[in-house]
């Protein structure tokens, strides 16, 4: 029989899977996003100004890259690597020929310091471009974000697309995995997705700060912490209904053995 501590989880969760139901449905609507390419971007920035779409500021939040710190990992690896392409994150041109030449902090700051980037020592081409890519895309989300649609409602789907996509990461999702399936009583499995989930966020916000993006530690804290305990909760459920024994310990008692009777004369 399940307790009524673990039916009041079960319902919650049920609960919280009816509202990133909705979520979803508006995800995979297909609804329209604005893609920014650098180049025209930095030539000339059309429509920066003009009202987005709810889809537009979900999506937007959905595709933030500090949400999934194997990402932020991989843009903060190859921003010191000249590669053909990234792996995940922002698409860049292919790498020109000049991207290992050296530029001065100088140089820098007068070729993209209206974005932010600065450095203090001489940096390959390659390096000041791919910092730069990232803060432009950094301020593009945000902006998308804020000129969308206002209101709890918008605000409360912008929280759940942030959560969504913080479970669109292998390392995440597999501390939240471990956690529901080797863990045997919900509370202390649920513990364990929320500290998993808070050292992702320390890891973010020191990727991210050695890549000059303006992200601050407990920006997707919460979005982190609501994605791990709902997915924890969700396979923590699956797993406790499952298995044979109801997801508890069951003793084998020893049958009670039998008097000998006396023989009958």
């Amino acid at each position: 029989m399940v307790d009524v501590y673990t039916k009041a989880v079960l319902t919650v969760i049920a609960v919280a899977l009816s509202v990133f139901a909705v979520d979803l449905s508006v995800l995979a609507a297909g609804l329209p996003y604005r893609e920014y390419d650098f180049n025209s971007a930095m030539e000339g920035r059309v429509g920066e100004f003009l009202p987005t779409t709810l889809g537009e500021s979900v999506q937007a939040a959905i595709d933030d890259p500090s949400l999934r710190p194997t990402e932020v990992a991989i843009d903060a690896f190859q921003q010191n690597e000249v590669l053909p392409s990234p792996l995940f994150g922002e698409q860049i041109n292919p790498p020109d020929p000049r991207d290992n030449e050296m530029m001065s902090p100088e140089e820098v700051k007068e070729q993209y310091g209206h974005l932010g980037v600065k450095f203090d020592r001489d940096v390959t081409r390659h390096k000041a471009r791919f910092t730069a890519v990232g803060k432009l895309a950094e301020r593009n989300r945000a902006s998308i974000v804020d000129r969308g649609p206002g209101g709890f409602a918008a605000g409360a789907l912008r929280f759940g697309a942030g959560a969504v996509g913080s479970l669109f990461d292998p390392i995440a999702l597999a501390g939240y995995l471990v956690a529901g399936i080797a863990i045997r009583k919900i509370w202390a499995a649920l513990s364990v997705a929320a500290a998993w989930a808070f050292i992702m966020e320390v890891v973010v916000t020191l990727l991210a700060n050695s890549s000059q993006l303006n992200y601050a530690f407990g920006e997707n804290l919460l979005e982190r912490m609501f994605g791990a305990l709902l997915s924890t909760g969700l396979v923590f459920s699956i797993a406790h209904l499952t298995r044979g024994d109801g997801g508890r310990t069951v003793r084998k008692t020893a049958k009670p053995k039998r008097k000998p009777t006396a023989a009958i004369r």
